[in-house]
């Protein structure tokens, strides 16, 4: 008897000694992250290029270094006596359809090298390209002049989605900025106020009306009996986006005063 309570006891107290392990909950296997979606861009021309670049230039068979100083000194911002001739590099109808009216302008504007009334012309164009994120900006910065003329430069401009490759109109592009027509069209006129330009005084000098200079349009001109806006921003005006996200506005000289060149935005 005595054997078996103390062979009882023994195997209590060997039991009460043997601890059972803890329940450790296994570590989760880790979960694959969705990978984030790679931005999805419309089908280029050709995928070694960018989306917009300069294909060509057509050099002018003159000399004008020599024959024409004052155009060369007037040159800014890289601009050069050649024709560039830009591809937007989108494979759609609509931007092929407007390549090949890109390119016949350009190659136009050569035929125009000769001579008006006894004076030599000529014409020269060049190609600026911007890109900030989704939107690519073109523009195309063309002067016409004669033998020792200064001439005005005329814009050009297409604005892209290089997302889906359709063209932004002005009101899609300012509506990114959560800007329209009428705010840009009240910053130009304080930016043209801070500068001193008033509204032009039309003065008579040798028979012909002249507007005095730097002005812009009176407040109170009428066309077709109806107010127009002094500078009026529609899509027809020139504007586009540049490296760092900032919209600029390139005026009509013909306006606005001389001095006002180029018009930020934003």
């Amino acid at each position: 008897m005595k054997k078996m309570l103390t062979s009882f006891l023994l195997t209590v107290m060997i039991t009460g000694c043997v601890q059972t392990p803890p329940n450790i909950e296994k570590p989760k296997e880790p979960v694959e992250q969705e990978s984030s979606k790679e931005t999805k861009y419309v089908k280029k021309i050709d995928e070694t290029k960018d989306w917009v670049y300069i294909d060509s230039k057509i050099e002018l068979p003159i000399d004008t270094k020599i024959s024409y100083p004052l155009v060369v000194q007037s040159l800014v911002d890289e601009e050069t006596l050649y024709i560039e001739i830009p591809v937007i590099n989108i494979q759609t109808e609509e931007i092929q359809q407007l390549n090949e009216r890109i390119r016949e302008n350009q190659e136009e504007l050569y035929t125009e090298f000769g001579e008006f009334e006894g004076v030599p012309t000529f014409a020269f164009s060049t190609v600026k390209i911007y890109r900030f994120q989704d939107i690519c900006s073109l523009v195309i910065r063309t002067r016409r002049t004669a033998y020792n003329d200064i001439p005005r430069p005329e814009y050009t401009i297409y604005n892209l989605n290089i997302k889906d490759g359709k063209l932004l109109s002005n009101s899609d592009l300012l509506s990114l900025f959560n800007l329209n027509n009428k705010d840009i069209e009240a910053n130009l006129l304080n930016s043209l106020e801070e500068r001193g330009i008033k509204a032009c005084e039309i003065k008579k000098e040798e028979g012909a009306l002249v507007p005095s200079m730097p002005c812009y349009p009176d407040l109170n001109e009428t066309v077709n009996g109806t107010l127009q806006p002094i500078i009026p921003i529609d899509e027809d005006s020139k504007i586009y986006i540049d490296n760092d996200g900032g919209l600029n506005y390139y005026p009509d000289l013909y306006k606005v005063s001389p001095d006002l060149s180029e018009f930020k935005i934003n």
